[in-house]
């Protein structure tokens, strides 16, 4: 066995993670698939350490986990697209191929440009992308094609008989994100906002950058009428991250906790966390985690009310005492981090595995075997099915609907009510720390050293608690506070042995 899969079961066991393959047996649903999924006493353990919902975060994470799945697996490649076509009539899941084929890309650009034309003429009445000479209510041909060639090359709008161009098509066609894809192409360089932290309250940024989100949501609202833009709000918000800013900019500065200057390292080592929240991809996650951060106005972070927390006991209990105050204050990195590792890592690689497992056990219903194949394509066809199996048992568990009503609340609404807009101040640090947080965690230098420590560990322990797991993100929490700067006073802590001596 190879040492990534070595390592890959051991994450799984020390995680407690199981699956219950009996209940998918039962009932091939993606209910049954949710209730297969046990997150494990770890994940349970420090979600109550922190007073969080426990059944809600791994509800949340273990959708959150079969979305990215499903996404993953519309990716087709040339050869699979070849299969399908040329067994357009066999089923799965009731679906012929061909139909599945339908929902999963468009066939060419033709049908690109119809899918969004209404958005084109939308961006250009905008004044977005190309320069037009006033507005119309339908694109020419040459216009369709001028909007193919600068977005995909020189791709001609139907197929007919150029392989090679159908072969390029393939990696552009697929609808999975098609609407964030569209619209970050469509805008020019210059358009498209993604200002550096220096830039971002220059040139009245900060109300465009929300005016262009609410054009994409404008966008997105058109598309969910046809299909499902769960996968596009997901992607604009997890790498954009506009709406987060927006929200945890203006409760920090609803609980004032950068105003005063005896607390305002403190209150910074708070706007850091809230920037390692957004290492979690799923905007709902990174918002619960940051509205347990911060829990509002009415109740001060952890690192603040420490004055009311010293304990009024005997001298010789004092150091053991604030001893276990360090440790709850010190560590709390290391719980954020183990949630998020849990969530983002961990339990994506584990979802993949066991669907993967169970469709080859009992995926069998989905397909009929009476259906003929040419014995050289059997054993691909096979594969195929099986995944497009799990692509329809996890598009069950999504509806157009639901994916519209998210543009009208969080964590999508840029309304932060019942806190008013933060003073640009704050809202340029959080942005500053969440854009450098993200681009030093993207070119993979922000954990390096903490990974290979990892890798070093023995594969040999199971762990079946709480502390444990979080102990073996230490090297991950001083990684991330060497980088943002965050010292122990900033958490709140004392220093033990000088209290001592005051005493």
């Amino acid at each position: 066995m190879s040492r990534s899969k070595t390592l890959r079961r051991h994450i799984f066991r020390e995680c407690d993670f199981s699956f219950d393959f009996a209940g998918i047996k039962r009932e091939w649903t993606i209910n049954r698939v949710v209730e297969a999924i046990d997150l494990g006493r770890p994940f349970d353990e420090i979600c109550r350490y922190l007073l969080l919902d426990s059944k809600e975060l791994a509800r949340l994470a273990k959708h959150y986990a079969l979305q990215a799945l499903g996404e993953q697996l519309r990716q087709l490649t040339v050869k699979q697209v070849e299969l399908m076509n040329q067994y357009y009539d066999h089923t799965v899941c009731g679906y012929t191929l061909g139909e599945l084929l339908e929902q999963t890309m468009y066939l060419d650009p033709q049908a690109w440009v119809q899918a969004f034309e209404n958005s084109i003429l939308y961006l250009q009445d905008r004044g977005l992308g190309n320069k037009t000479d006033g507005s119309s209510s339908s694109l020419s041909q040459d216009q369709q094609e001028q909007v193919v060639e600068r977005l995909f090359g020189q791709i001609p709008l139907s197929f007919d008989q150029d392989e090679r161009a159908d072969q390029e098509w393939c990696a552009q066609g697929s609808k999975s994100a098609a609407v964030f894809r569209f619209f970050s192409r469509f805008l020019k360089h210059d358009q498209f906002l993604r200002p550096h932290p220096n830039d971002v309250l220059s040139g009245n940024r900060r109300a465009r950058m929300l005016e262009q989100y609410d054009d994409f949501r404008t966008i997105a609202k058109d598309s969910a009428a046809r299909q499902s833009i769960t996968e596009d709000l997901r992607r604009y918000e997890s790498e954009l991250h506009i709406a987060y800013v927006h929200y945890t900019s203006a409760k920090i500065d609803a609980c004032g906790l950068l105003n005063a200057p005896e607390t305002k390292r403190k209150g910074e080592a708070i706007v850091k966390l809230t920037a390692l929240m957004t290492l979690v991809k799923s905007p709902q996650i990174r918002l619960i985690l940051f509205d347990n951060l911060v829990p509002g106005p009415d109740t001060l972070p952890f690192n603040f009310d420490i004055e009311n927390m010293i304990p009024d006991i005997a001298y010789p209990d004092m150091e053991t005492e604030m001893d276990d105050l360090y440790e709850l204050r010190e560590g709390r990195a290391s719980l954020y981090l183990s949630l998020i590792f849990t969530i983002e890592v961990a339990l994506k690689a584990y979802v993949k595995d066991k669907l993967r497992e169970a469709v080859s056990y009992f995926g069998h219903s989905t397909i009929d075997p009476t259906q003929a194949v040419d014995p050289e394509d059997e054993a691909e066809l096979l594969q195929l099915k099986e995944r497009l199996a799990l692509i329809v048992l996890l598009q069950s568990g999504e509806t157009a609907g639901d994916a519209a009503s998210l543009l009208t609340s969080l964590p999508y609404a840029t309304n932060a009510s019942p806190y008013p807009a933060a003073a640009d101040r704050t809202f340029a640090a959080v942005y500053r720390v969440i854009y450098d947080t993200n681009k030093a965690y993207a070119k993979e230098g922000l954990f390096r050293d903490a990974w290979k420590q990892w890798a070093r560990s023995g594969c040999h322990r199971r762990i079946h608690s709480a502390s444990l797991w979080v102990e073996k993100f230490g090297d991950f929490e001083d990684a991330f506070k060497q980088f943002a700067r965050i010292k122990s006073e900033d958490l709140g802590n004392y220093d033990i042995e000088k209290l001592i001596r005051e005493i």
